[in-house]
């Protein structure tokens, strides 16, 4: 959806002239300081939105309380439940307990770990922002905080500075630009004020995105979005928002979990009964029979099994410079049928 908006855009194929009246500016005077202070109050600073972060304490709760860790935490219990409900104490089942808590320890700790690098993530979105920018206002070149930039506002770029909000170049001297912050290509990028891709507003030459660097030359360019609308802004928000569908690996474990639960409960009941009715145990033989044969239908290794796998997966894509934001998306990654390419 963030994608079809961004295709959608059109301010760097239409005439130069429509632009400027779309804004309502002059490109020799450039936006009236009054213009400028109304829209800012219309439309915001141009910054990222910052979205309602929740506390470390309840994401590293959630890693320890879903359904494969309540499993686990149930077996556990019962463990101990059994260790002190036995009269001489069996020592291999509060050992059990004590390893099934440590499990879901360790496991909780590596995903929560994982998913604290996106927040690492998010965090840096906000240094992309340059501090103060050059823009024409009222006919005059003046220094302003680019967090006060609006659209049709008119910045000049120089090497070594990053591009404030994303820009439609007008004007270019050899200015080239470093897209890796938001492609990934090393390789600097020459913009010039011609449309190349009317089509393709990735590739057009006369688009410099917001968070990108000038690495040589000056150019100058119109603001045509600002904040959380530009193209890094929703790169951004995607971070922020892309976690809250379950994956396809979670719907299979919590199915999974719900099997194994009935399974065990089911069979814990029998073996009781037959414990009782049958072989004729005491209630508290039986009792302790019964949670033996439950927690046997547990399978312990399996969450830290899974979790591992999935850790070490994404190690070795974090050396490619690939972030993975939430570790269970790892295995649907095989699914995918997708060609990424770079420029020759």
């Amino acid at each position: 959806e963030k994608a079809g908006e961004i295709q959608k855009m059109d301010e760097h194929r239409i005439p130069l002239e429509e632009l400027c009246y779309r804004f309502g500016i002059n490109l020799e005077a450039g936006l009236t300081t009054e213009a400028a202070v109304k829209r800012n109050l219309e439309e915001g600073d141009n910054k990222l939105p910052e979205k309602e972060r929740t506390p470390a304490w309840i994401r590293f709760l959630k890693e320890l309380t879903n359904w494969f860790a309540i499993m686990l935490w149930i077996g556990s219990i019962l463990c101990i439940i059994t260790y002190i409900i036995q009269p001489y104490g069996n020592l291999p089942n509060l050992v059990l307990g004590f390893v099934l808590i440590a499990v879901i320890l360790i496991t909780g700790i590596i995903t929560f770990l994982q998913a604290a690098q996106s927040e690492a993530l998010m965090e840096g979105f906000k240094n992309m922002l340059p501090s103060v920018c050059k823009v024409l206002r009222d006919g005059k070149i003046t220094q302003l905080p680019a967090e006060k930039l609006v659209r049709g506002d008119i910045v000049e770029v120089i090497s070594g500075e990053k591009i404030p909000a994303d820009l439609r170049i007008i004007k270019s001297t050899e200015m080239k630009v470093d897209n890796s912050a938001l492609t990934g290509e090393v390789e600097p990028l020459l913009r010039s004020p011609e449309c190349t891709h009317p089509d393709e507003p990735f590739e057009t030459k006369n688009i410099a995105f917001f968070g990108t660097l000038c690495r040589e030359g000056r150019g100058r360019g119109i603001v045509i979005q600002i904040g959380g609308k530009t193209v890094m802004g929703q790169i951004a928000d995607l971070a922020a928002t892309g976690g809250n569908q379950k994956s396809p690996l979670r719907v299979e474990l919590d199915r999974f979990v719900l099997i194994i639960t009935v399974i065990a409960i089911t069979l814990g009941v029998v073996f009781f009964l037959l414990a009782l009715l049958v072989v004729h145990y005491s209630a508290l033989q039986c009792l302790i029979f019964g949670i033996g044969i439950l927690v046997a239908n547990v399978p312990e290794g399996l969450l830290a099994c899974i979790t591992i796998s999935l850790a070490i997966t994404a190690k070795k894509l974090s050396e490619k410079q690939v972030l993975v934001k939430n570790l269970e998306a790892v295995e649907t990654l095989d699914q995918l049928h997708a060609s990424a390419q770079t420029r020759p």
